[in-house]
């Protein structure tokens, strides 16, 4: 497998959430339903978009690391 290219199909699927029309809400739960985690318990939780925004972050790093000549194509936005 090339490197990086689970964490370029990873933040491609990232970026797409964190672009969708889906609502604050709707994207929490769906973390909460994929973490297997209906209820805000401990620290692990946080809304949808943080979490996506983490995962985003380690990917790009992923993708850095593995071809620190290619910047990532996919950029996430920023917090709002």
């Amino acid at each position: 497998m090339t490197p990086g290219a689970q964490a370029a199909v990873l933040l491609e699927d990232v970026t797409r959430l964190l672009d969708s029309a889906l609502s604050d809400d709707r994207v929490t739960a769906l973390w909460r339903t994929a973490a297997r985690r209906q209820r805000a318990v401990d620290a692990f939780d946080a809304d949808g978009r943080t979490w996506l925004r983490e995962i985003a972050d380690v990917c790009t790093e992923r993708l850095t690391a593995a071809d620190p000549a290619t910047p990532p194509s996919c950029h996430h936005p920023a917090p709002t």
